[in-house]
């Protein structure tokens, strides 16, 4: 009984957090309709570019997930503690999950040990300049970081697979409470279609590849995508297939079928049977295991 009642303040909480989540992930979508090609960036515009994607990441779409993680921590579930934790500074945020778990790498991306209030702060701030052919960061009283093109596009993929961990956990726990959760549709009420193609195009889109087409049936969900990487080799098509996971996340059950395409005119198809993505996904299987149901062929 003692159990149950726990759980339903759980459910309560996460009911609490749902439109701050949703909402989060709108902003986050529409990221996707102004995304440029990083490749035909200047370093000056790309380090505008990435550190607006890595702005917006963190405070409109991180921050609510991480709000309702320290309330679940510290078990923070009365309404006047709620609404106490959504006033807090996300730097108040950060310490506090640190003094429940520890130095994390989820708070605190590596090899920079720079905490993610800090890589906001430089976003929002526009603390970046471009120097002899480097980006220079200032955070903290003084203190810098010098980065170089590749290390702020690994920081802006760093930056979403910690989007991708929150969220991902928080899908996982609902689909595992889902009859539990009836009660509490705001914490489970899915994101709309257009929310979620946004989603996954603005994810896919910092890694280099852009979204052309989307299509979704009763059973099956197409998408298209453009490598715009391909010089990097044959490494990109198996990046892209790894895509089936996010895609599949986003619509159970479904078949997904990835459609692979490069300026140099090569196109594969990636699909993965809908059960068998599903299945995998709950089991939080090691990624390379994906190979076991994955379909690749070459478009002649």
């Amino acid at each position: 009984m003692a159990k149950d009642k726990e759980k339903n303040k759980l459910f309560t909480t996460m009911e609490f957090w749902g439109n701050a989540i949703r909402n989060g992930q709108r902003e986050y979508g529409q990221l996707g309709k102004f995304e440029a090609d990083p490749e035909e960036l200047d370093l000056e515009e790309f380090k505008f570019e990435r550190f607006r994607i890595i702005g917006t990441l963190i405070e409109a779409s991180i921050q609510p997930f991480l709000k309702e993680f320290i309330c679940i921590l510290q078990q923070r579930y009365e309404q006047t503690q709620l609404e106490e934790v959504d006033k807090m500074y996300l730097g108040a945020i950060m310490s506090q999950i640190e003094r429940e778990i520890g130095p994390h790498n989820l708070i605190t991306p590596q090899p920079w040990n720079i905490k993610l209030n800090q890589w906001r702060n430089i976003a929002q701030h526009h603390s970046a300049k471009v120097k002899d052919g480097r980006i220079i960061c200032s955070f903290a009283k003084g203190k810098s970081i010098s980065l170089t093109r590749e290390d702020l596009q690994v920081l802006a993929i760093e930056v979403m697979r910690r989007l991708s961990i929150l969220k991902g956990a928080r899908e996982l726990f609902i689909l595992n409470s889902i009859e539990d959760l009836q009660d509490f549709s705001r914490a489970t009420e899915p994101p709309d279609f257009e929310t979620k193609i946004l989603e996954l195009a603005s994810a896919f889109a910092t890694q280099g590849f852009r979204t052309v087409n989307v299509d979704e049936k009763e059973k099956t969900i197409m998408y298209e995508l453009e490598d715009l990487r391909p010089q990097q080799g044959d490494s990109r098509l198996f990046h892209s297939a790894q895509f089936v996971v996010p895609i599949g996340t986003r619509f159970p059950q479904k078949d997904v079928n990835i459609i692979y395409r490069n300026k140099y005119g090569i196109c594969f198809t990636v699909s993965a049977p809908g059960k068998a993505l599903s299945k995998f996904i709950k089991s939080g299987e090691n990624l390379v295991e994906i190979h076991k149901f994955l379909k690749i062929e070459k478009v002649v």
